[in-house]
């Protein structure tokens, strides 16, 4: 039988915002308490916390050279998202042909440099890195590459063909540099259309990423289509 909460349920984004350190002490008291007496939030923050990929090293990374970016169409809309997300403005992200997926998605922030993000899917534990089709039952997770020492702030947006709303399924999250370091969360595709799983980046300096006015030119993205 499965455990219910014993009041109001925890958020799942409040649990994610708990695990990562992400609340303040007032936040993390309340949060805490709840989990104390509530054996179903427990076993959320449970499967949050457990919820990480062992992810082998990433080959070198070749240096990126510049290239001339498509002009982007701005504009507010309708439909229905991919994942659940609040209500924003929205933005229409053409495919970037000049992108080479043999290098994964790469974009330049200041203060890292080259940021390199990669995408892991989970299909009933089956691990497959940077694969090009999905299912609507795949679990996804994101990660990022760039110089040690450094820091960004990371935030994932998903984009599905014909519906203009970004989506955004993880907690923005700041982040030290390193190696494939993972964002944390993961989440699923609900809409079985061709899609770009994007990571947008900024400089740790800059704060955490306006969603309502994101910079196409700071989106990092992989593409996947749905498998029949």
């Amino acid at each position: 039988m499965t455990a219910r909460c014993v009041s109001e349920p925890v958020s799942w984004l409040r649990l994610e915002q708990f695990a990562q350190g992400a609340l303040d002490r007032r936040g993390r008291d309340d949060v805490a308490a709840h989990l104390a007496t509530c054996a179903a939030c427990a076993a959320c923050l449970a499967a949050i916390r457990e919820d990480a990929v062992a992810l082998p090293a990433l080959p070198a990374i070749a240096p990126v050279t510049a290239v001339a970016r498509p002009a982007w169409r701005w504009w507010l809309g309708g439909g229905a998202l991919a994942l659940a997300a609040a209500a924003l403005a929205l933005v229409v992200l053409p495919r970037d042909p000049q992108r080479d997926p043999a290098r994964g998605a790469q974009v330049a922030v200041k203060g890292a440099g080259v940021v390199v993000v990669s995408a892991v899917r989970d299909r009933d534990g089956a691990i497959a890195f940077d694969p090009s089709g999905f299912r609507t039952s795949d679990r996804w997770k994101l990660r990022v590459t760039c110089a040690p020492g450094a820091a960004v702030w990371a935030d994932a947006v998903v984009l599905t063909d014909g519906d203009p709303a970004p989506a955004f399924p993880l907690a923005a999250q700041r982040l030290a540099c390193g190696n494939q370091i993972v964002l944390a969360g993961a989440f699923r595709l609900t809409d079985a259309a061709p899609s770009r799983l994007c990571v947008a980046l900024a400089s740790a300096d800059a704060g955490p990423i306006d969603r309502a006015a994101i910079d196409p030119a700071a989106l990092a993205c992989v593409a996947v289509a749905p498998e029949n």
